[in-house]
């Protein structure tokens, strides 16, 4: 396990280096100045591998710091009692040993190490959890020490916490592990599995506080026996557990590892192979169609459930959240005037909401590694005419995807106004979802022209724009400073609708005028 543990991090370290080495040979400013021998260079390595460690070790401890923070004051929005936090905490942790798994996560790192070099999957596999498990034993001990020394608890608090977290965790490995060994997909890419464990363990972690029953010292340490016990049964299985090779080949493969930050998005993708094997179109969908219409409509039937599943998972938290929250206004006078001022005061957030939400980078990023990777080795397929008349009809997809969680968001929104008892009229209430309708669209819009005018992906199927990473970074920084807009529902909506309108017709412009050059195959 010690050359495992020594091998991994090598290959760790190298993946590192090379990712800032890369960084710092593409940045415009340094693009001229460092030589092209770069890789070569031993004092440079060892300058990125100290940038590089100190870099993860900074974003670990404020990623789960900032986890930690957001449990703790959502706890308090639920109780003022400081066990809120615990009882809280201890189901979300429940909840992530699930759905937040690391084993059959794909990666670079994988990939290479088990599919390229040929590592024993089994060892690399109990080096990974043997030191994973350490890492996150020292770190949430001093951040929960730290947090429970603040919120004023016994630091005993902790301690069991991070012995819970541990013990928890290869329990959610295992049932993952067994999951794909008979299904052979993730569970995490069944939505309804996935909804069923999100709402069973967020809702008895919001449900318990709520009627004042918490996690104390007594009720932690009997949690940590029972747990302990299944943790024994199920490091039994992960030891016992043969097929890690095919696991771990079939789950990193090149396209998967290459491109980390969509990865879900293709692994989904076995599980449509599985499910929806040799599946044949209906007719009738094709019934009355003809050209790009005809062309767009095969293409989204074959792929209609990577293409949706997102739009429906979210449609479906957001149901489930309305749903939540107004039986909590119905029952606490209190809650019901704090949503009511927190509607009216930061509406503008929709926003950033809506941002969040949109499916448009996933969307555009289907239609190339399932339809353009190919497609755009033909010279017709970048004419002029082409290009337009299939952007046309893509759009139209895109905006109904993105209009089934949009829909449900506006109207979720005026139903609170309502039960809240804000005084809004019916035009006010017709302009709120005329509003949250607009920005999908507008999104919708922007995602696939920005496809269409900066096609980010080279032909290995890997992100290379950096022209689209930053105007995607700017996208973010002013849907966020939407949110200091402060005006009326009504001037709100009118502002929205015309500047979507404005940007579709600029769009069109810009990819009749520009796409037949930008969209091609770097």
């Amino acid at each position: 396990m010690i050359n495992t543990l020594k091998q991994s991090f090598k290959i760790d370290m190298a993946i590192s280096i090379n990712s800032v080495i890369y960084l710092l040979s593409n940045t415009p400013l340094l693009k001229g100045v460092l030589p092209e021998n770069l890789y070569k260079s031993k004092g440079l390595k060892i300058i990125a591998s100290i940038i590089s460690l100190l870099f993860g070790l900074i974003k670990a401890v404020i990623t789960k710091g900032i986890y930690i923070f957001i449990v703790y004051k959502l706890s308090l929005f639920i109780s003022e009692d400081s066990l809120s936090f615990i009882t809280l905490f201890t189901f979300l942790t429940m909840l992530g040993a699930f759905i937040n798994h690391k084993i059959t996560t794909s990666s670079k790192k994988k990939y290479y190490s088990i599919v390229l070099m040929n590592m024993d999957a089994k060892k690399y596999t109990l080096a990974y959890l043997f030191i994973n498990e350490i890492m996150e034993f020292v770190s949430n001990s001093i951040l929960l020490a730290i947090t429970c020394y603040f919120i004023e608890l016994p630091l005993i608090y902790g301690f069991l916490l991070s012995i819970f977290i541990v013990i928890v965790k290869p329990i959610g490995e295992a049932y993952n592990i067994w999951y794909f060994e008979k299904f052979k997909y993730l569970a995490m890419n069944n939505y309804k599995h996935y909804f069923t464990l999100v709402v069973f363990f967020l809702g008895l972690g919001i449900f318990l506080p709520y009627v004042n029953i918490f996690f104390n010292q007594v009720i932690l340490l009997w949690l940590i026996i029972i747990t302990f016990i299944i943790f024994l049964i199920t490091m039994k299985y992960i030891l016992s557990y043969k097929n890690y090779p095919y696991m771990y080949k079939k789950l990193n493969n090149r396209t998967i590892s290459s491109n980390e930050s969509e990865k879900l998005a293709y692994t989904r993708q076995m599980m449509v192979e599985v499910k929806d094997k040799d599946k044949k179109i209906d007719p009738k969908k094709l019934k009355n169609k003809k050209g790009y219409s005809l062309f767009n409509t095969i293409f989204f039937e074959r792929h209609k459930y990577l293409l949706l599943s997102s739009a429906l998972k979210y449609a479906a938290v957001l149901t489930g959240l309305f749903i939540i929250t107004g039986i909590l206004v119905l029952v606490d006078p209190v809650i019901k005037e704090e949503i009511g001022k927190f509607l009216i005061l930061n509406f503008s957030f929709i926003v950033l909401v809506m941002y969040f939400i949109n499916r448009g980078a996933v969307v555009t990023q289907a239609m190339f590694f399932n339809c353009d990777h190919a497609m755009l080795r033909f010279n017709f397929y970048r004419d002029r005419g082409v290009i337009l008349n299939l952007f046309k009809e893509r759009l139209k997809t895109l905006i109904k995807i993105n209009l089934i969680p949009s829909v449900v968001m506006s109207i979720g929104i005026v139903v609170l106004f309502y039960m809240t008892g804000v005084n809004i009229n019916i035009l006010e209430g017709l302009a709120i979802i005329l509003s949250v309708n607009a920005i999908s669209v507008f999104f919708s819009v922007h995602y696939l022209v920005l496809y269409y005018l900066l096609q980010p992906y080279n032909q290995d199927l890997k992100m290379k724009s950096l022209s689209y990473g930053i105007i995607t970074t700017l996208t973010y920084i002013i849907a966020y400073s939407t949110k200091d807009i402060n005006t009326s529902f009504l001037m709100f909506s009118i502002i929205t609708v015309v500047v979507t309108t404005l940007y579709i017709i600029i769009a069109i412009n810009l990819v009749l005028n520009k796409a037949d050059v930008t969209f091609r195959i770097r």
